[in-house]
């Protein structure tokens, strides 16, 4: 969640020049939405967990990744308007969270299933990734499928089947730290966004009426008056599957090393766990709170470090405010 507020501080603030962090930042961008991915699908693993009922829990999660569906559809229209495949397609991140949510209701509670589903469609990924065809909602767009859906339903599976197999965790934890150090050594990742990197460019055609267009009503307001529209074709970053793989092994070891150290000393982490229990709040108003940074003069915005702050400020409001509401449900309930 940070990191992600730090990217989007960026964009919406836009520095003339970045420091050397905000710039590494930038090039990691295209992973942060495939770690929501895998943290997904542990999440839901021990959702299951807790659940007294099979069946409502089922119902729930439909029902949620749903709403996500639509959430993000209106999200993407505020920002790109009436862009047609993407507003059904690729609307943003919530759209993949919900289809992977969906997904994995449909093959729960099995852990092996949800293994065998996320293979399946991991090397579907991989196939057309090598055969180089760009399918819109698939692999191209502002926000396809894979390699999200992959990426939740592997993790919730592995989480699920790992559940209380304490010598196997620790046995997988090992054995990826020593493949996560071996998969760096041999794509030799340096910056991303090279192109031998792990990440890849994806080109979507747009069309919109004014240059520079970012605002979905304006769009149709424009529409309505018959102005004319004009094909603007925007690039989007996504992993490659190496990368994703990569993710999947580093991101699960280093989940596991961390939920050790939070088991034995829980208070340093408690601040950033706020963010994460309340991340579909967090997640849509985090926008509004960068977004009044941008009452500065513009010469103010431009600064280095001016992404910096308003990236702490707004993470550091967000858990203050999730904080108080935890605080006064306690009371309420007691």
């Amino acid at each position: 969640m940070l990191a992600m507020t730090c990217t989007h501080a960026q964009r919406i603030l836009a520095p003339d020049a970045r420091p050397r962090v905000g710039q590494l930042l930038m090039e990691w961008e295209p992973v942060i939405p495939t770690l929501f991915a895998l943290l997904l699908g542990a999440g839901l693993a021990f959702s299951l967990q807790g659940a007294s009922s099979h069946v409502e829990w089922k119902a729930r999660q439909v029902n949620r990744a749903l709403w996500l569906w639509v959430l993000s559809a209106g999200l993407f229209f505020l920002h790109f308007g009436p862009q047609w495949p993407a507003l059904l397609t690729s609307t943003g991140i919530l759209q993949c969270l919900g289809a992977g949510i969906l997904a994995v209701s449909l093959v729960a509670p099995s852990g092996p299933l949800a293994l065998s589903a996320g293979l399946v469609t991991g090397f579907a990924w991989m196939g057309l990734e090598a055969r180089g065809l760009r399918l819109d909602g698939l692999n191209q767009g502002s926000f396809p499928l894979f390699p999200y859906l992959p990426m939740v339903l592997l993790s919730f599976g592995a989480v699920h089947v790992l559940l209380r197999r304490r010598v196997l965790q620790w046995g997988l934890g090992i054995a990826g730290i020593l493949a996560t150090l071996w998969m760096w050594h041999f794509q030799g990742w340096g910056r991303l966004g090279h192109p031998d990197s792990g990440v890849v460019l994806n080109h979507q055609m747009f069309h919109f009426t004014r240059p520079g267009q970012n605002e979905g009503f304006t769009l149709v307001a424009d529409l309505l008056r018959g102005l004319p529209a004009f094909p603007t074709e925007l690039a989007f970053w996504h992993v490659r599957p190496f990368l994703a793989l990569f993710l999947l092994v580093a991101c699960a070891t280093a989940a596991f090393l961390i939920s050790e150290i939070v088991r034995i000393c829980p208070k340093p982490f408690a601040l950033l766990s706020l963010a994460g229990r309340h991340s579909l709040s967090y997640y849509v108003l985090h926008f509004a709170g960068l977004g009044a940074f941008l009452v500065l003069p513009s010469s103010w915005r431009s600064h280095a470090w001016t992404w910096a702050i308003g990236a702490l400020v707004t993470f550091s409001l967000g858990t203050t405010l999730f904080g108080v509401r935890e605080l006064l449900h306690r009371k309420t309930r007691a």
